[in-house]
């Protein structure tokens, strides 16, 4: 299977169907198999054939202490869906810690 989500590969499963593998976007950024698939698979011994580790370069050697690209810069709709899971992963670290912060600050 190629970006089934745990809810369908159980339906397929139920049906009497055996999952071989399903291939998954997992990073450290993007963790969603974590929330359910992971444990589901292990139950079921179905391999997570993994892609995006390396969110298309954005963790590696190439963008360290380089400037953040541009739109115009992602040529890949690949590129540009990677962008979207650090944009939104650094937004929720970024409202975790204000939220953090303001109830410390409240609290004292």
């Amino acid at each position: 299977l190629t970006n089934f989500n745990t809810e369908h590969m159980k339906a397929i499963t139920d049906s009497g169907v055996r999952i071989v593998a399903n291939q998954v976007s997992y990073s450290v950024i993007d963790r969603r198999p974590e929330k359910a698939m992971v444990a589901y698979c292990l139950e079921k011994d179905i391999k997570l054939l993994c892609y995006g580790t390396l969110l298309g370069g954005f963790l590696s050697a190439k963008y360290l202490g380089a400037a953040e690209p541009s739109r115009n810069a992602l040529t890949t709709a690949s590129l540009k869906k990677y962008k979207q899971f650090i944009d939104l992963y650094a937004f929720c670290n970024l409202s975790l810690s204000l939220s953090l912060s303001l109830s410390l600050s409240l609290s004292l």
